[in-house]
């Protein structure tokens, strides 16, 4: 039989969108605004308790230190007590800023449920953080703020008679917690909060040592006798502040300050400052700070005027005398210098005041003449290397160029020294020179040295071209990461389009009457079902 297709034939098609493809059209779109719509408020109910939970969070925290500060007083009380939220904030325990009160509609109020617990002869002041009145949470949400909230978080499931804490970690009963004609209800917060120490009723809990501080109780950090160690070792203190100190031996990594110092054995520090007596039979410091020193054979007397070694000639001044001398003045400037056999002085170190008159300055060789500062072999150590570069001592000053292509001409060598075999890593002078004849140096045994430091500006510079480099790769992978986003927006597009085509031929083939394949069947089922 033949079937003829009117519809191809209708002028009402061929004028546009039929009212059913419209209808089914806003259909579509009343569900998917609905879904946004749904999906933005849950989200933002999802910001609200985390805040909320973020914000008991702290209250929890507060409610223990107020307990934790407060142990001997309620454990003597041996009374039920409710604190108002407004107590931990006038006590310092919470910020004065805290909200008072909080909530789906910041209605709801806090306390502090408090009562004492005997546990095996020990009592224990126990806290229920709990709130009231309000709009109510529902299970659902308790269960989220609770779960961000901390193990001590709870609340009170709907047509139940006991506070569940989170995950179901603990449980109390609603009726043990009944204070002052409160107690917790449902669709409300709770927290249980109890004591870090056990005390036993007739007990004085005010000896013991806190190891936190404690807001307004600075007794409570406090020792009130001596401190035996047992032979073990003090250890991780930052300062140290004594009248006296005896021990057999003392070790302090950096400043030992004491009115009297007194060690049977060894004092070491780095600095010692004692405004009295030193007594040890051995001090190893880089710095002494004290009135006087005096050692226990030889002679060895430091004051702040006049230092003396052996039988001094100069006044104040050291020194040394075997057919050669060393002399340092302590005056305006001092200087060390290499006496010859004709008496002629060769000056090495010299030094003079800074501008200010803080710290002084030390110079080899003369002011006038440059001199170089050579170790024949060995390594050189110093906190800092401080190099002249004022723009005032220089001229015909140029950028640095092509350092990036210089450095890859120049290699680094793993390499042994003749002299003893020793391994180490740099650069070959004679390599360098080629690119930098700057940095390189030829001595007067005519081996060449060179200057590592000023390699800082190359690599500096080397670095920045390479900053232009990584831009523009930047740049150009932005750009194609956008295309390729545009791409894949396209793609998605024309799916969606095949796919709704396939869908209008299978409701066409459904109007003709005619049969489905498998795959149309399940694809309009799936379509349906979506």
């Amino acid at each position: 039989m033949k079937i003829t297709n009117k519809w191809n034939h209708s002028p009402r098609r061929s004028l546009g969108f039929t009212i059913l493809e419209i209808s089914i059209a806003l259909g579509l779109m009343s569900v998917i605004m609905a879904g946004i719509v749904w999906y933005a408020s849950d989200s933002r109910d999802n910001v609200v308790l985390r805040n909320d939970a973020q914000k008991f969070a702290v209250l929890i925290e507060s409610a223990k230190q107020y307990i934790e500060a407060n142990r001997e007083s309620l454990v003597s009380a041996g009374a039920r007590k409710l604190v108002p939220i407004d107590t931990l904030k006038t006590e310092g325990y919470l910020d004065g800023s805290f909200e008072s009160k909080w909530g789906k509609s910041k209605d709801q109020e806090i306390s502090l449920m408090i009562k004492i617990t005997n546990s095996g002869g020990k009592q224990i002041p126990q806290g229920l953080l709990v709130s009231f009145n309000g709009k109510d949470y529902s299970d659902s949400e308790l269960g989220r703020i609770t779960a961000a909230a901390g193990a001590a978080s709870g609340y009170v499931p709907r047509n139940k008679n006991y506070v569940q804490g989170a995950n179901g970690s603990w449980t109390v009963n609603v009726a043990d917690w009944q204070i002052q004609g409160l107690k917790p209800t449902s669709g409300h917060m709770a927290a249980l909060v109890t004591s870090g120490l056990l005390t036993s009723g007739s007990q004085d809990v005010s000896g013991f040592l806190h190891r936190k501080i404690v807001s307004g109780k600075p007794e409570l950090n406090k020792m009130e006798t001596n401190l035996d160690m047992k032979n073990n070792d003090l250890i991780n203190a930052k300062v140290i502040d004594s009248a006296n100190i005896v021990s057999t031996s003392i070790a302090v990594s950096d400043t030992l300050s004491a009115s009297k110092l007194i060690a049977n054995q060894l004092v070491q520090a780095g600095s010692v400052r004692a405004s009295h007596d030193i007594e040890a039979a051995s001090v190893k410091t880089s710095q002494v700070y004290t009135n006087e020193v005096l050692p226990v054979s030889g002679v060895l007397k430091i004051n702040a005027s006049r230092l003396v070694l052996g039988a001094p000639s100069v006044p104040n001044a050291i020194e040394i005398s075997n057919n050669g001398g060393v002399d340092i003045y302590a005056g305006e400037f001092f200087h060390l210098a290499v006496k010859d056999g004709n008496g002629q002085y060769y000056p090495l170190l010299q030094t003079s005041k800074r501008s200010g008159g803080v710290g002084v300055d030390l110079v080899l060789g003369t002011r006038d003449v440059a001199q170089d500062l050579r170790l024949r072999w060995g390594t050189g150590y110093a906190a800092r290397w401080q190099s002249e570069s004022d723009r005032r001592k220089k001229h015909d000053i140029s950028p640095l160029h092509g350092s990036l292509d210089n450095i890859e001409k120049i290699s680094g060598h793993r390499y042994k020294w003749n002299r003893d075999g020793s391994s180490d890593i740099g650069f070959i002078a004679q390599e360098v020179q080629k690119i930098y004849p700057e940095l390189v140096k030829k001595g007067s045994d005519g081996f060449l040295s060179l200057n590592y430091s000023n390699f800082t500006a190359i690599l500096w510079e080397a670095v920045k071209e390479l900053h232009v480099i990584v831009r523009r790769l930047e740049g150009e992978m932005s750009s194609l990461h956008q295309s390729q986003l545009e791409q894949k927006t396209k793609i998605e597009k024309l799916e969606l389009q095949i796919h709704q085509q396939k869908i209008d031929f299978i409701k066409l083939k459904q109007q003709l009457q005619q049969p489905l394949s498998e795959f149309e069947q399940h694809l309009l089922q799936t379509t349906q079902t979506e």
